[in-house]
């Protein structure tokens, strides 16, 4: 029995190695990915070696290939060989099997550029497009950022009305990546008047693609010129603005984004806090994950300025977004969006990894409020290191991406879980919780060291080591700490364009760094004074310049800053009236953010100027504190006394408030006569004066000084 014999052609041999890098290729978390790339870039060299061997022989059966597949392989070699620059392959250090890959992908892109500009051959204009992309990401690694905008701009020219949607987004999606990556982002808001271009110039491209998406009536492309555009004045740092149709800030623009995007809180009472298309709604996934975005900004936008009754209806829409995100399994960060006429757009956002972690640090963050047994804030940061270290699904990406994507998602994630031991270092610090922040510093230090990512969080590192000596009476300690804050977080100072100190927190930081030195040398100096005479006390002139300095630099930043400020304000200021007024003006703000622990402080302060004048308003402002102080701090169950421990020991919350608090009672319950009630008082505040004693041996390396080298 015979069977027929399958004659293969050069023809069909070519095109199965042209169609194998689609079948080779894995996704970057997988172990054979690189082996993909070599065995995909050996395929497209043999393709192309057999078809220029059969064109130079002039074969006369019709095997070489046609212009369009020829184009297609350039193109692809092209593609593979920027896969392999971005999986760390390139330079002369590269293996030998991609050595010389640079000149591979240039070569390639001109003889597919030459095909692609054929007069004969229109159909491959699409290919020129792409291929001038890939020259422009080339390009752009190889750090010519100049020539890469040039050349961005070069294809957006050579399009015409005629071309397809999707080419013109593409288009102008590139260049407007292009423009983010040549612009160095500074600190704006701490220098005003040395703003990035970034800033002080938005990039018009954001419109244009919301003038070209509204034209070829493309909804979900508007949606994301929306998007795109409040995200660049987040990387911009314009938080703040006038409010006129025409401002470029976020406080001008989120109320536009979340009209686009369905998003409506301002409702009457008694109706639903949120709307969107009921149609869209818990189907659409693009709408869901721009809104998601969206949500991650107007959260921290209003927890920054302070407003938590803005901010609270939109967290609640946020946790239903990411429970509906969670139940996704293998998401990766490529949406595609539908386009008539023509192929469909695919675009990259954040990766789903990216916003369930955020999901729980901005939870965290925006319930400011520390007091209480199980404070919500610390339960979020709890359950978000929790889904950190033991997450075990592997990470979602598709197979066009690379070892570079999958390294910058992990430098990110490392980055997330890097702020959720700040936070929670800042938490344990406000709760009294010494030996838990203690540890959560040390850890955050290793970790970020582990990463190579320690320049990033110097300052903040820094800054919670001064909160810490601060709170555990170690006052040179908090001094220097403080002082080395600020200057890690000064760009004119430490050149943070080149080794990222303290990036991404525009100045905040430094600010908060010194306002906390002032309070902590306005304190010294105060109880230095009590012992002396009006005139022999110390005026410290460079002490009220650097008051005034920092008062002015507070108000820059609204929230808990500004409150800061008036408070320094009202510390420093001589009139009475005055200081009442700052005062009232931090208490209003801190309530409004429900920061009861900067209540606390407002509370005890102003009690001050009403002890002597009006003491029933004065006892209850200092009744709120001590209640404020105790909980700062208090165990999760009642009861956990142990009598066997030292005298101090047992009590948990803010000590040094509650004896301070504690103290004025007892003056108080003294003028009264209210004996019983002050032998009682003094009791406590023996108890609080032993907790305050024992204070710095609650931190074990108090005299170790904190690593600042990079």
């Amino acid at each position: 029995m015979s069977y027929p014999t399958r004659i293969v052609t050069t023809n069909n041999l070519s095109r199965t190695l042209l169609s194998l890098p689609i079948r080779l290729l894995h996704p970057p978390s997988h172990p054979n990915h690189v082996l993909a790339l070599y065995c995909s870039l050996l395929s497209l060299r043999q393709c192309i070696h057999l078809n220029t061997d059969l064109d130079k022989n002039n074969n006369a059966h019709g095997d070489v290939l046609g212009p369009e597949m020829l184009c297609r392989a350039w193109t692809t070699l092209a593609e593979i060989g920027l896969l392999i620059l971005r999986a760390g392959f390139g330079g002369d250090a590269a293996p030998n099997w991609c050595r010389g890959i640079e000149g591979e992908i240039e070569d390639a892109i001109a003889k597919g550029l030459h095909l692609s500009l054929a007069p004969k051959q229109s159909s491959l204009r699409t290919y020129h497009t792409h291929l001038m992309l890939l020259h422009s990401h080339l390009v752009l690694w190889q750090h010519n950022l100049k020539f890469s905008r040039s050349l961005m701009k070069r294809v957006w020219g050579s399009l015409s009305a005629s071309d397809l949607p999707q080419t013109q987004y593409t288009a102008l999606l590139s260049q407007h990546a292009s423009y983010l990556s040549s612009v160095p982002v500074t600190s704006v808001m701490n220098n005003a008047n040395k703003s990035s271009t970034l800033a002080s110039r938005p990039s018009p491209i954001a419109e244009t693609l919301r003038s070209l998406g509204s034209r070829h009536r493309h909804p979900d492309i508007v949606r994301l010129a929306i998007l795109i555009k409040l995200r660049t004045l987040v990387r911009a740092q314009k938080w703040h603005g006038t409010m006129n149709p025409a401002d470029q800030s976020i406080q001008g623009s989120l109320p536009e984004a979340e009209s686009a995007l369905g998003l409506v809180f301002d409702v009457p009472d008694g109706s639903a806090p949120f709307s969107s298309d009921p149609t869209e709604r818990g189907v659409n996934t693009l709408l869901e994950r721009m809104q998601m975005h969206v949500l991650v900004i107007s959260v921290l936008y209003y927890t920054f300025i302070g407003d938590s009754k803005a901010a609270s209806p939109r967290l609640s829409r946020l946790h239903q977004l990411l429970d509906v995100l969670a139940l996704t399994k293998g998401a990766d960060a490529f949406l595609t969006i539908p386009l008539t006429p023509g192929p469909p757009l695919i675009i990259e956002m954040s990766h789903p990894r990216v916003l369930f972690e955020l999901g729980y640090i901005i939870s965290s963050v925006s319930k400011r409020d520390t007091v209480g047994r199980d404070p919500r804030r610390k339960k979020f940061l709890a359950a978000g290191l929790l889904e950190i270290n033991n997450r075990t699904e592997e990470l979602g990406f598709p197979k066009w991406s690379s070892l570079a994507d999958a390294r910058e998602l992990e430098d990110r994630l490392a980055k997330i879980k890097a702020d959720f031991l700040c936070e929670m270092a800042g938490v344990c610090i406000m709760r009294s919780e010494f030996e838990q922040a203690e540890g959560c510093l040390a850890e955050v230090i290793a970790h970020t060291r582990t990463y190579s990512i320690f320049p990033f969080f110097a300052a903040r590192i820094t800054l919670h080591h001064a909160h810490l000596a601060h709170a555990t009476t170690q006052v040179e300690r908090a001094l220097h700490c403080y002082r080395a804050a600020a200057f890690l977080d000064d760009d004119e100072q430490t050149g943070s364009s080149s080794h990222n100190y303290g990036s991404g927190t525009s100045g905040f930081v430094r600010v908060a760094a010194r306002a906390g030195e002032v309070g902590l040398r306005l304190g010294l100096r105060a109880i230095k004074d009590h012992t002396l005479p009006v005139s022999m006390r110390d005026t410290d002139n460079d002490l009220n310049t650097m008051a005034c300095d920092v008062i002015e630099e507070c108000k820059a930043y609204p929230g808990v800053l500004t409150a800061v400020g008036r408070l320094l304000e009202a510390i420093t200021s001589k009139e009475i009236v005055k200081a009442k007024h700052k005062l009232k003006a931090s208490l209003d703000i801190a309530s409004r953010a429900q920061d009861n622990h900067l209540r606390a402080v407002v509370l005890a302060l102003t009690s001050a100027h009403y002890y002597d004048t009006a003491s029933d308003h004065a006892q209850v402002m200092l009744q709120t504190a001590r209640q404020l102080a105790a909980g700062m701090g208090a165990s999760e169950t009642r009861g956990n006394v142990d009598s066997g421990r030292p005298r101090g020991e047992n009590y948990c919350g803010n000590s040094p408030l509650g004896l301070w608090v504690g103290e004025r009672f007892l003056e108080l319950y003294r003028r009264r006569g209210a004996l019983d009630s002050a032998r009682g008082q003094m009791e406590e505040n023996e108890t609080l004066r032993a907790a305050v004693r024992i204070l710095p041996s609650r931190v074990r390396n108090s005299r170790v000084a904190i690593p600042l080298a990079v």
